[in-house]
């Protein structure tokens, strides 16, 4: 085991603790010539060609994503929502692990540098669930293709939430729609799925604001061959962080849909999760109260797309078969 001499080190303990975490081959031909055609149809500027290509060869590769280019994206898209971030938020270290133990967890680092892990699992996860539901909603659009369904894509969110869940019974290649993962990410989805880890990393950074970190329980998380310590918190706790991202993606877009189309979306697809499992996390408040509270702190009620992503997560949720039924 290599010596730790700082939270960095500390970092990099976890990541080889992580089994999966090894370098793969990186296809840079194919990433230059995405980020070419990401420049030709002016989805990013001719500047950003080449951060464009890195962050892409990044994405296929464990040692470069751990925390790079989108570990650094992801922070700053945090920050920009908070305007002037506090000094505890502006030390935070963010790293992306492989696990299938927790989304994210915020916790303080051996030599004092407050630390946010985020799971490279959800992230995956999260971009197809974000396409999915686009298709779903708009059946005749450039997000879906003419050779699925509503009720197709409907089944894959149901299928991702399994997945999710850690049903040995679903795996990706039972679902029937993955040729929506090929070609070209719709602007619409990928701004969906930056705004949704901007919530999830400011959730993670309001326990760090609020304190949370340093006053709290422990418990273990599996980081592949190894378990670690990772904090504890209250239900309280976890309400006052989920208000803390919602107030500052509130101020910055002053549009209640902002919260529907971040908040709504994580809590209504962590609630189809608790649903297939037929429980409720122990760390953390059943999703739906989560929700629940945030439309009733922001009035969210009668809000245009909060009844819309309600009905159909309702309708989502009806679907689900038990075994034992």
């Amino acid at each position: 085991m290599r010596a730790i001499n700082s939270d960095d080190e500390y970092l990099l303990s976890m990541y080889d603790a992580c089994s999966a975490a090894q370098t793969t081959n990186v296809n840079w031909d194919h990433a230059r010539r995405t980020a070419d055609k990401l420049v030709e149809r002016g989805i990013i500027p001719p500047e950003l060609r080449q951060e464009a290509c890195e962050a892409l060869v990044e994405s296929d590769d464990p040692a470069r994503l751990f925390r790079g280019h989108a570990t650094q994206k992801m922070l700053h898209a945090a920050f920009d929502y908070l305007g002037t971030p506090p000094a505890e938020a502006k030390r935070t270290l963010l790293a992306i692990l492989p696990s299938t133990e927790y989304n994210a967890f915020a916790c303080r680092g051996p030599f004092g540098a407050p630390i946010v892990v985020y799971n490279k699992v959800l992230i995956l996860i999260q971009g197809f669930f974000i396409r999915s539901l686009l298709a779903f909603a708009y059946p005749d659009s450039d997000v879906s293709t003419k050779r699925f369904s509503s009720a197709d894509h409907a089944e894959t969110i149901l299928l991702l939430a399994a997945i999710a869940a850690g049903s040995p019974l679903v795996r990706g290649k039972d679902i029937r729609t993955t040729a929506l993962m090929s070609g070209d990410v719709p602007v619409e989805a990928a701004t969906l799925s930056q705004a949704l880890e901007s919530f999830i990393v400011l959730h993670e950074l309001g326990h760090i604001v609020k304190g949370h970190i340093d006053d709290c329980g422990f418990r273990a998380v599996t980081l592949g061959d190894t378990t670690i310590e990772a904090y504890s918190l209250s239900r309280d706790q976890e309400f006052e962080a989920d208000l803390f991202a919602a107030d500052a993606i509130f101020r910055k877009t002053t549009k209640k849909a902002s919260l529907s189309l971040t908040a709504g979306l994580l809590f209504r697809f962590f609630d189809l999760i608790e649903r297939i499992t037929r429980s409720t996390p122990t760390t953390h408040p059943a999703a739906l109260a989560r929700w629940e509270r945030i439309k009733s702190r922001f009035a969210l009620e009668d809000e245009e797309w909060a009844r819309a992503l309600d009905e159909s997560f309702d309708f989502f949720a009806s679907a689900i078969v038990y075994e034992d039924a």
